[in-house]
C-alpha cells in the first residue's frame, strides 16, 4: 500500500461509518485519480466533519462538547489567569518522562468520565462493538486536544508567550498575550511537548472507551429489565 492510498484511508475516517459503507469506495476511487493538494484534502476533511455533525454520532457530539470546554478553559487561562492553584490551571508538570506535561487533576477526571460515557453510549444506544467504543473515545480525545495543540503551535511560532507561575507568583508575569503555566518548581514546558500531549492521551482515552463499552455490554437495557420483571 503506497503513501497516497494510506492518506486517502486516513481522510475517509473523518466521515461517519454509515457514510463510508455507502459512499467510501466511490470517494476513494475519485481521490485516487486526483492530485491530493492541501486545498483538496482540506475540502474533503471539512465535508467529513459536516457529515459527522449531521449523523450525530456520540463521538462527534461529545467531541464537540469536549473541544468547546477545552477552548473555554484555555481562553480563560490567556484572558484572565488565576493565581497558582486557581481554576484556570489547565496544564501542569508531569512526573513522567513522556509526556512532560499533563492536564490538571480536576479537568482530567471530567474528561475521563466523558470518555467512559462515550464508550457506553456508542455500545448501548448506537449498537457499536467495544472496539468501536474505544475508537469513539479516542476521537473525542483528539477533538478535545485540538485547542491545546493550537496553543502549542502558536507558542512555537511566537504568536503567544509563556508565563510560568509558581506558588505566590503573579499570573501576569508577561506583557501581551501569553499562556500561563503553573509549576511549583518553575518548570517551563516546550511548545512541542504541549502539541504532543493530546496525542499521548489517545491510548488512555481508548482504554476508558473500552471500559464504557464493557459496562454497556454487561448492563441490562431498560426493556430487558422490564421483561424480566414481568416474568417474575
Amino acid at each position: 500500500m503506497n503513501f497516497k492510498r494510506r492518506l486517502i484511508e486516513s481522510i475517509l475516517r473523518s466521515y461517519p461509518v454509515e457514510w463510508r459503507r455507502e459512499y467510501g469506495a466511490e470517494l476513494a476511487d475519485l481521490l485516487a485519480t486526483h492530485t491530493l493538494g492541501i486545498r483538496v484534502v482540506a475540502d474533503v476533511l471539512w465535508s467529513g466533519v459536516q457529515q459527522r455533525m449531521r449523523s450525530r454520532e456520540p463521538a462527534t457530539l461529545l467531541g464537540c462538547v469536549a473541544m468547546f470546554a477545552s477552548f473555554a478553559l484555555l481562553l480563560a487561562n490567556v484572558v484572565a489567569p488565576q493565581p497558582y492553584g486557581g481554576w484556570t490551571t489547565v496544564l501542569e508538570p508531569s512526573s513522567m518522562t513522556f509526556p512532560t506535561v499533563r492536564v490538571s487533576a480536576g479537568v482530567g477526571e471530567v474528561f475521563s468520565v466523558l470518555f467512559v460515557c462515550c464508550g457506553y453510549w456508542t455500545c448501548r444506544h448506537r449498537g457499536g462493538t467495544q472496539s468501536q467504543a474505544g475508537r469513539a473515545a479516542a476521537t473525542v480525545c483528539l477533538l478535545a486536544g485540538i485547542p491545546v495543540m493550537v496553543v502549542g503551535a502558536l507558542m512555537l511560532l511566537g504568536v503567544i508567550g509563556l508565563s510560568v507561575v509558581g506558588p505566590g507568583g503573579s499570573a501576569f508575569a508577561l506583557n501581551g498575550v501569553s499562556f500561563t503555566y503553573y509549576s511549583a518548581n518553575g518548570h517551563s514546558p516546550s511548545p512541542l511537548s504541549v502539541i504532543l500531549f493530546p496525542l499521548s492521551r489517545v491510548p488512555i482515552a481508548w482504554l476508558w472507551g473500552l471500559l464504557g463499552g464493557h459496562v454497556a455490554r454487561w448492563t441490562p437495557s431498560v426493556e430487558t429489565a422490564r421483561q424480566a420483571k414481568i416474568r417474575r
